[in-house]
């Protein structure tokens, strides 16, 4: 009797826990770009977004800065699961700031965004010092694209960028 109720106890945890995290899984999706923005800027486009477990520190960001420019960023946080879910949410928030400041500069550059969001998590995380708790992070790219003058600008942390030209 003992172990059958600790049991069905168990069974209940799990099912909270799981609807827990597919909720937060719909919180973590709508951080997700529309593809009308792809659209918007390519003829020919597609993302894939699968986090390895139902949430996951993988997420990628578009910003319409104009008709014609536009940024992306691609970022791998540490973790997977709900610890990396939780620094996408950091990232999301820090890109969100970055973006309301992005016309302060007269040139925009994929390597100062990268800066400013190492900073920006070192600080929220309180990475500063040697004996910090966390050593979440990430690694990641960021584009600029002027479809108009045809300008792309790319800067990646441990994250390459691959260009194919004419097949």
């Amino acid at each position: 009797a003992i172990i059958q109720e600790a049991h069905e106890q168990l069974e209940e945890n799990h099912k909270h826990m799981q609807a827990s995290i597919e909720y937060a899984s719909l919180i973590q999706g709508a951080l997700i770009p529309d593809e009308q923005i792809f659209k918007n800027f390519f003829d020919d486009s597609f993302a894939i977004w699968q986090p390895k477990d139902i949430v996951g520190g993988d997420i990628y960001l578009m910003n319409e800065i104009n008709e014609d420019e536009l940024i992306i960023m691609l970022i791998d946080c540490t973790g997977h699961g709900v610890p990396g879910a939780f620094v996408t949410m950091l990232v999301k928030a820090i890109e969100r700031q970055i973006m309301a400041n992005i016309h302060k500069d007269k040139t925009i550059s994929p390597a100062k965004i990268l800066s400013i969001f190492n900073k920006s998590i070192k600080n929220l995380l309180k990475q500063e010092t040697m004996d910090s708790v966390s050593n979440a992070g990430f690694d990641g790219g960021i584009i600029y694209y002027n479809k108009k003058e045809k300008i792309v600008k790319f800067s990646g942390a441990e994250t390459a960028l691959f260009y194919i030209d004419e097949n």
